[in-house]
Parts: C-alpha cells; sequence; structure tokens
C-alpha cells in the first residue's frame, strides 16, 4: 500500500480533504470529480482565492483546483507547459503568481483562460536586474512568491540569498533594503526565519 496523506483545507465554513498519495506518477485521475476521491502526484504548493478555489501545483508540470464549495477537482489548461512550479500566490484580481524553480521565472497565471504571463526573469541565471524592469531581471531559483496590498509582487531570489519585490506600477525590478542573508521565505506580514 502506498504512503499517502490528507491535505486538510479550511476556507470559512468549508473543509476540503484532499487525498495525496505520495511518490506516484499520475495522468490528473479524478477530474470533474470529488476531491476526496482525486489522487495528485508530487503537490509542491497550494493557495486560495476569495471566490474558495484552492490551487494545488501538481508534479511541477500542472496546476489542479478544488471548488471547495463542491468539491469538485479538474485541471487548470495553460496555454504552455510549466516548468517547475514550487510556490503558488493568488492576487487581487484573481490571477495565480507562481515561481518557476529551474527555468529562473516568475510568472502570472490567468485561469479564465489559461494564459501565461512573465512577471520576473528572462529565463537566465545570475543576479541582474535591480532598477530595470523585472521582465529582464537574472534570478535564480526564485520561490515563496507573495503580494501585498498594493499589489505589489515580492518573491525570494533563493541562490542570491534575496528577497526582490516587483512595482505594480511601473514593473521595475527592486532588491529590498536590508534583505540579505538566508531568508528562505518572503511572506509579507510575517517574519522570514533565516537559516
Amino acid at each position: 500500500m502506498k504512503l499517502s496523506k490528507v491535505v486538510f483545507v479550511l476556507l470559512a465554513s468549508a473543509v476540503a480533504f484532499v487525498h495525496v498519495c505520495s511518490g506516484q506518477i499520475t495522468q490528473r485521475p479524478g477530474d470533474s470529480g470529488p476531491a476526496v476521491k482525486a489522487e495528485l502526484s508530487d503537490p509542491q504548493a497550494l493557495a486560495v482565492d476569495r471566490t474558495g478555489t484552492l490551487y494545488i501545483a501538481e508534479n511541477k508540470v500542472f496546476i489542479r483546483r478544488v471548488d471547495l464549495r463542491t468539491g469538485i477537482i479538474t485541471t487548470l489548461q495553460t496555454k504552455r507547459r510549466l516548468e517547475e512550479i514550487t510556490s503558488l500566490s493568488v492576487d487581487r484580481k484573481g490571477n495565480l503568481l507562481a515561481t518557476e524553480y529551474e527555468s529562473d521565472r516568475v510568472i502570472k497565471i490567468d485561469p479564465t483562460d489559461g494564459s501565461v504571463t512573465t512577471i520576473a526573469g528572462g529565463g537566465r541565471f545570475g543576479f541582474s536586474g535591480d532598477g530595470g524592469p523585472a521582465k529582464d531581471a537574472g534570478l535564480s531559483r526564485p520561490e515563496s512568491v507573495t503580494t501585498d496590498t498594493a499589489d505589489n509582487i515580492y518573491f525570494a531570489d533563493l541562490d542570491h540569498n534575496r528577497i526582490r519585490r516587483v512595482d505594480a506600477k511601473t514593473g521595475l525590478s527592486l532588491q529590498l533594503p536590508g534583505a540579505v542573508g538566508k531568508i528562505l521565505t518572503a511572506t509579507v506580514g510575517s517574519r522570514s526565519k533565516p537559516d
């Protein structure tokens, strides 16, 4: 019997139980059925939007979504293949933000049509681009993407030990002052613990 675990997600008064089979490569089984009967392969990240939809990065290349009101799971069809998704967040407009760990990008996914837009990182390794367009910035293994109430985007540039920000109005990339060191998370409004 395969090792399994159950993820409990509480939003308002709704509870979704998602059964996770660790280490099993699947073909997105269970779509359009109850999430409690679906199997997930190597889930990496979770995010919940304001409408009560749970998003799950599965096997680093798929985005599964669960309607927490109905308990039904489906797969978000994106217009290009995703590359090692390791963190998810939702902005105020309901767009998904994600980090593509190996391709060194922060991306936005429109859940209504599956379009994928690069927010930061040109897909090349290295530290560069502060003060310039975020799309041209060099990143190395971005992680832990989140936003603030002004729609600025924050993420950890992991290999460079930096927290970086994309300005919502200008699209420019900035390094947060003093954000140097082994900072592993970039959650706005809570403390990040150094290694």
